[in-house]
């Protein structure tokens, strides 16, 4: 089961969508969407603040929750077929599956070094909660740049995949 669950399963919706049903495109970018993915972002925040120990709820909420405005967003400057709408999915969902097994699954064979790398790279300034989650939502305001919100999206998920870690040492 991949780490963030919910996350990685809106994106094989969406790969599935894009490949199969290319005519419900229309459906999921209904104007009603915006203020679900909007609520989800603002539950995850609730979720990570209120229960610390639930942060993977939190994590998993706040990747759905942008990808879902993402996907609504950027609908009215790019076009249906544009790239990005079949392979940011895609990538995703890649992403999710690797970190998951090749790390997570594998975190009791850390060895000590490994651990002590991780712990400096997660202390590091650029991998702050807080800085992520608003670069995060910076980069969906910023449609012209439209490689800044995958890679945003992967730092965060790769701090995720490093407080897995770090919980199990």
């Amino acid at each position: 089961m991949p780490a963030l669950p919910f996350f990685t399963l809106i994106n094989f919706v969406l790969i599935l969508i894009v490949l199969l049903r290319p005519d419900m495109l229309q459906t999921l970018t209904s104007p009603w969407f915006m203020p679900v993915g909007l609520l989800i972002i603002g539950l995850s925040g609730v979720v990570y603040f209120v229960e610390r120990s639930r942060y993977r709820l939190a994590y998993d909420f706040f990747l759905v929750g942008t990808l879902i405005v993402w996907w609504i967003y950027w609908r009215e400057v790019y076009q249906p077929n544009a790239p990005m709408f079949k392979f940011y999915p895609v990538y995703f969902s890649i992403l999710s599956v690797l970190l998951t097994n090749l790390i997570i699954n594998q975190k009791h064979c850390l060895d000590d070094d490994q651990i002590r790398l991780i712990r400096l790279i997660y202390a590091n300034f650029l991998f702050r909660a807080d800085l992520l989650v608003g670069l995060t939502l910076a980069s969906l305001y910023l449609r012209d740049q439209y490689v800044l919100y995958p890679v945003i999206v992967s730092f965060v998920y790769v701090r995720y995949v490093f407080t897995e870690c770090l919980e199990f040492s």
